[in-house]
């Protein structure tokens, strides 16, 4: 005699135990739970307000499947609640949702990247590399290596060379380089703020005064990845620069945030001095809503001096010989 047919309903309340139990969730399980938490938020939706299924698969553009797994880990995170036969319902209030923690790890390929930035800054790799001999130094497959490779060439970081293999472009790979930079950036973009020229655009420094305050919110609560914390940190550099109307001071800033970009990325492991900069950088956008130039030029000039410190302790970090040597 056959066994009865097992539910989906009991299949899934299965794998969410044995998931509750240790079972590592998937990238792309986290990925959708984000979303439907973003969802959330973004229709200020109540709490006992009903999450149907169908809908928010037509919403994602997804199956209910993906669906329904991540609202059972939403559930185990105790955002929503389920109740037989009905089905899910929002748990937390909007306000309380910004603290349920999901952990996003990084890609392969965002690991692979950071791996190869870390090991060029310390000097574990040289100016010149073939692919085979990147392929067999980090053992990944040549797809993935292609991938990251892109990216850098995107980035300015790298340039493949006529014949074979790849080049590092100039960057901040030295400590009197580091130096050289924040001495630059320290005079040119606080006395920028204050040129005569100097003109707010009040719709671009409101998007940046959101980046920040998005940025605070998700920092330490998810993974958020290296490229979206350089583009919050970049764009705000380059976005006052622009407001002083001098297209070489934009050029100035917009190349130096190149030649750091390997640095900051490296610097990215101290979550703290993210959330530490953002609330710098969010101090020097409240001035300038105000319209006190000055206060905005001496925060600036104190921001970069605690970059300065930061970037002086990376490099010294990096300047540590490996084990055994």
């Amino acid at each position: 005699m056959k066994e009865p047919a097992q539910s989906s309903r009991s299949v899934a309340a299965r794998k969410s135990k044995a998931s509750a139990q240790g079972q590592p969730e998937s990238r792309r399980q986290i990925e959708m739970a984000l979303r439907i938490l973003g969802y959330i938020r973004q229709e200020g939706l109540k709490v006992d307000s009903h999450l149907v299924e169908q809908q928010l698969a037509q919403h994602f553009s997804v199956s209910r499947t993906p669906i329904r797994n991540a609202l059972m880990l939403l559930e185990r995170r105790g955002a929503v609640t389920s109740v037989p036969n009905l089905g899910f319902f929002v748990a937390k209030s909007v306000a309380d949702l910004y603290e349920i923690e999901l952990a996003l790890p990084p890609s392969n390929a965002e690991q692979l990247y950071l791996r190869i930035v870390n090991d060029r800054i310390s000097g574990r790799l040289p100016d010149s590399i073939t692919q085979v001999e990147m392929l067999r130094l980090y053992d990944v497959n040549r797809a993935l290596l292609g991938q990251v490779l892109s990216q850098m060439t995107d980035e300015g970081l790298v340039v493949r060379n006529p014949g074979q293999g790849w080049t590092f472009l100039p960057t901040l790979d030295s400590q009197q380089a580091r130096r050289a930079s924040y001495e630059f950036r320290r005079i040119l973009e606080p006395e920028g703020i204050l040129l005569p020229n100097f003109t707010i655009d009040p719709i671009a420094l409101t998007r940046l005064r959101r980046d920040h305050e998005a940025l605070i919110e998700q920092e330490g609560r998810r993974w958020v990845s290296s490229e979206e914390i350089y583009r919050v940190d970049t764009s705000f550099h380059e976005t006052i620069a622009g407001f002083t109307g001098n297209p070489m001071f934009l050029q100035a800033i917009q190349q130096q945030n190149r030649l750091r970009r390997m640095l900051e990325y490296r610097g990215y492991d101290n979550r703290r001095r993210i959330t530490d900069w953002s609330r710098e950088h969010l101090a020097i956008i409240v001035a300038l809503e105000q319209g006190d130039r000055v206060k905005a030029s001496q925060l600036m000039h104190e921001h970069l001096d605690h970059a300065r410190i930061t970037a002086t302790r990376i490099a010294a970090s990096d300047r540590k010989p490996p084990d055994g040597e």
